[in-house]
């Protein structure tokens, strides 16, 4: 506990000087924490008509596939999603080929995190050890950093409508002094 409470406290300071790096961050404290190899967030996503989840956050052996996307209908996180609850894959390759990858995922834990009740994306923690089987201490410490997540989402969000607005405020005053 002692572990996961410095690492929220890290979070929360992380969130409030360096938001566009915190998703990152929690898949990093999800490996410290969970003991695994490797971990993600995925964003459910639009990506020419098609509903996709887009790993934005990777940490760990798979950490070059950052950016690629798995289809929303055919994945473990779709499934999550749906279910609304923690879903713990063993050998996912045997499931979603796509997934055959080295070295192999031995056990995929995933959790989903909502905004106002609106599904999000995922956290997903993988062992690539045969030796390595999550337990309910692994889904509990998951579900604490989904919640922070989600929270982490929101404000990232936020701060990118503000940019947003920001870009057409002077772009409108650009065009007003044109006048």
């Amino acid at each position: 506990y002692r572990a996961e409470n410095r690492g929220l406290d890290a979070l929360a300071r992380d969130l409030a000087h360096a938001p566009e790096s915190i998703l990152q961050r929690v898949t990093e404290l999800a490996m410290e924490l969970c003991h695994v190899a490797t971990a993600g967030i995925s964003l459910i996503e639009q990506d020419e008509g098609q509903t996709v989840f887009r790993w934005r956050a990777l940490a760990g052996v798979f950490a070059a596939h950052l950016g690629s996307m798995t289809p929303r209908d055919f994945s473990p996180c779709g499934i999550v999603v749906d279910r609304r609850q923690a879903q713990l894959v063993s050998m996912p390759e045997r499931y979603y080929s796509y997934l055959a990858v080295q070295p192999p995922v031995v056990e995929c834990l995933l959790l989903p995190f909502f905004v106002a009740g609106e599904a999000k994306g995922t956290l997903s923690i993988m062992a690539h050890d045969e030796q390595r089987k999550f337990d309910a201490e692994d889904v509990r410490v998951l579900r604490s950093l989904a919640e922070f997540t989600s929270a982490a989402y929101q404000v990232k969000e936020a701060l990118a409508t503000v940019v947003r607005k920001q870009a057409e405020l002077e772009r409108s005053n650009r065009e007003l002094e044109h006048f």
